[in-house]
């Protein structure tokens, strides 16, 4: 009996896994869609209707908002490529001086949440209270402001820079493997750098750059915090700010019909990408370059351009994380708003800082976020970390199944999400709706993607003779999971419970459509205190936030070397 059941318990775990996921992603995209039949788009309200479509589609004003939302999503997506693909170069290929330091700078970004990013410009380059606009009209005697942020190009060019860290891992990768032998080829008929990498470097790394485009070009598509920082106050409309508009309207009556409509065409668009780049990164086996031979990456001397690619990764890196730092750490010492000045430094204070607990909220939302960040970050490592060794290790046909439902949610994005998770618990009435463990199943939701591609990679590089070895000698599957499979994952593990934590504390989108008043979290409290116009209080709660995070990368990245060398691995 006891043998029958420990064989049954692949099967047993497949079940409860594959239904459990099913759930969380499914079941929310279901009932999204299913709104926008509905005359009020409530789910549970009687009738079927095609009207919310009709009206949607039969105004223009809905066919201007998607080519707002596209040039928006393809600007940022060059934006961030260049950035991305000249900085990957510089670092894997090319002798550029401190290459350490340049790398752990072009990552630092990732621990600014947008948003902070988003307000720190509209204090550098807003046409009335910008840094740099007031500093160019003082010097050149200009009447009117040369920037203007609350703009297309502002928009775009603050959304590419922030999501260039990202796109720099990815491509990184890609650069490092590169086997040297053509770019060889390339030096011995004379050609340069730049030729090399026009006509060699980039056509090789073509599926690469193409995914990463598709990428990056879905997260524009779905991202709301720099929409809602910028394009808010400028009238500037894409379809995440029309579905949170449509949703939190001021005067409490959300049009659930029009968003489900919305969301269902948007949600279809973003499932075709996914479907891109799912094929993008499939096909990429004919540009493999990287052979049984073995090979190190070849480091190209770039000469006297070598200190000119160290002032454009500076540059970056000043435009990325060091003037935004930098405005917003001046404003959080300051009683009222004012511009930098060396005659204001006499009223600079600490006193922000002193008395920022005692703002209404903030202490509730800093101990709602900490349970949040955690509670997610264990959550997503636990639930990826047995999803990854099903689709691995699990001879399950139907496994397949459960791997197309754990990258779902990447085709989903956030505030789509929060609004699905909205009908699915006015529906189930279990006592979260309103709650924080809402916005945790939200996040736990939005993560596992990323959590089971990452663990899928560490499951495939363990060998399953190690399982099968154990398992002859009488090992259960729970004792082999946890002697043999966790100690060895350990260091993937910890990275991927880091990067969920930063994730989740950063998270704005999907916290704002579900929150309530007992359920606010840092980013949402930051959001409200931005929108009340108390900026040294907003700054001062974000050069908090920021610090925290840079803290916990630094003992992330700390812990990860221990883990590594405890592990042997390098």
């Amino acid at each position: 009996m006891f043998l029958r059941l420990k064989s049954l318990l692949p099967g047993f775990a497949f079940v409860v896994l594959t239904g459990l996921v099913a759930y969380l992603v499914v079941v929310p995209i279901v009932l999204l869609i299913w709104g926008g039949f509905k005359p009020d788009g409530l789910v549970t309200s009687s009738g079927f209707t095609l009207s919310n479509y009709i009206d949607l589609y039969s105004m223009k004003r809905t066919y201007a908002l998607m080519l707002n939302t596209v040039i928006f999503a393809a600007g940022s997506t060059l934006v961030s490529t260049f950035f991305a693909t000249l900085l990957a170069w510089f670092i894997e290929r090319t002798e550029i001086p401190c290459k350490r330091w340049v790398r752990t700078a072009v990552i630092a970004p990732m621990a600014v949440p947008p948003m902070l990013i988003a307000m720190s410009w509209v204090l550098l380059g807003s046409p009335k209270i910008g840094f740099f606009n007031l500093l160019l009209k003082n010097i050149f005697g200009l009447k009117t402001a040369p920037l203007n942020i609350y703009s297309f190009p502002g928009m775009i060019f603050i959304q590419g820079i922030t999501l260039v860290p990202g796109a720099f891992l990815l491509l990184s990768f890609a650069f490092r493997n590169m086997d040297p032998v053509f770019e060889d080829a390339s030096a011995a008929s004379g050609r340069g750098v730049f030729t090399t990498l026009h006509r060699i470097v980039l056509p090789i790394l073509r599926p690469a750059l193409l995914a990463v485009s598709i990428l990056t070009f879905m997260v524009s598509m779905a991202v709301f915090d720099i929409p809602g920082i910028i394009g808010l106050p400028a009238k500037i409309k894409v379809l995440s700010l029309q579905i949170y508009l449509a949703v939190m309207d001021p005067e409490g009556i959300a049009d659930f019909g029009t968003v489900s409509a919305l969301s269902s065409v948007f949600f279809v668009a973003i499932l075709l990408l996914s479907y891109l780049y799912y094929r993008q990164t499939r096909t990429a086996s004919k540009f493999a370059t990287i052979t049984g031979r073995e090979f190190k990456p070849k480091m190209m001397d770039l000469g006297r351009w070598r200190y000119g690619a160290l002032a454009f990764v500076g540059l970056y890196v000043l435009f990325a994380t060091g003037f935004p730092l930098a405005i917003l750490f001046w404003t959080s010492l300051m009683p009222y708003y004012a511009s930098f000045s060396l005659e204001r430094l006499h009223v600079a204070s600490l006193n922000n800082y002193r008395t920022i607990l005692d703002y209404p909220r903030v202490l509730m939302a800093l101990e709602n976020t900490f349970i949040v960040a955690l509670v997610t970050a264990a959550a997503v490592v636990f639930l990826a970390t047995l999803v990854s060794w099903v689709i691995v290790r699990s001879k399950f046909r139907a496994r397949k199944l459960l791997d197309v439902l754990s990258v779902l949610p990447m085709s989903l994005p956030h505030i789509m999400l929060g609004l699905g998770l909205i009908y699915v618990y006015l529906t189930v009435k279990i006592g979260i709706y309103g709650t924080i463990w809402i916005i945790v199943i939200a996040y736990v939701t939005s993560y596992i993607t990323y959590g089971t591609r990452m663990l899928n990679s560490t499951m495939y590089q363990i060998h399953g003779e190690l399982e099968e070895v154990a398992q002859v000698s009488g090992a259960s599957t729970i004792r082999v999971l946890r002697t043999i499979i966790v100690p060895l994952m350990a260091p993937s593990m910890f990275g991927l419970w880091i990067w969920v934590l930063i994730g989740s504390i950063r998270e704005l989108s999907a916290a704002l459509v579900l929150q309530s008043y007992k359920s606010l979290v840092l980013s949402t409290v930051l959001w409200s205190i931005w929108e009340h116009g108390e900026l040294p209080k907003a700054a001062t709660l974000g050069v908090i936030a920021v610090v925290f995070l840079f803290s916990v990368m630094a003992v992330g990245q700390m812990l990860s070397r221990r883990f590594e060398l405890f592990t042997g691995k390098r």
